[in-house]
């Protein structure tokens, strides 16, 4: 499956006022599973979905949800084991894609970055972390790593005060 067969089927599959049923269910199941509950979604520990990937589902339901359209509730399971499928479809679609030698790192800026860490960790392990990737920030996006924490800080201020 190509990335926008998938990126399309996820678009449909979220225009379902139903889905917000069953991201509430992925929801309780990515963050609040305890070993009593049913591990029928996963086939692997991969299967997991990340915070930023629960975050993209629910931008697109958010941005593609009509009212009128349902689904009935027992498909609820069926449209989880889909979410994860067409999730792993995608990121797999990424992991294996060379077609940049900065692939590896937009990949784990796209699906991890945001996932878990302190402050500190961030700003102390950017500047190791991206060494070979900051020419390419820097002739790209005109953006020196060395503005990480002074960047961070900032924004952190904004919202803090806000």
């Amino acid at each position: 499956m190509t990335k926008s067969e998938i990126i399309a089927k996820l678009n449909d599959i979220s225009s379902y006022y139903s889905f917000g049923r069953v991201l509430g269910s992925l929801q309780f199941v990515e963050y609040i599973y305890d070993s009593g509950c049913n591990q029928s979604y996963f086939d692997s520990d991969d299967d997991w979905l990340l915070n930023q990937e629960m975050a993209f589902l629910t931008g697109l339901w958010m941005h593609n949800v009509d009212l009128a359209k349902k689904w009935d509730i027992e498909q609820d399971d069926e449209k989880a084991c889909e979410i994860y499928s067409l999730m792993s479809a995608l990121h797999n679609v990424y992991k294996f894609d060379s077609s940049t030698p900065y692939n590896k790192q937009l990949i784990e800026i796209a699906f991890y970055e945001g996932d878990e860490g302190y402050d500190w960790q961030f700003i102390r392990f950017v500047q190791p972390k991206y060494a070979d990737f900051s020419d390419f920030l820097n002739e790209q996006l005109n953006f020196d790593i060395e503005q990480v924490a002074s960047t961070y800080y900032h924004i952190k201020n904004i919202y803090q005060n806000k």
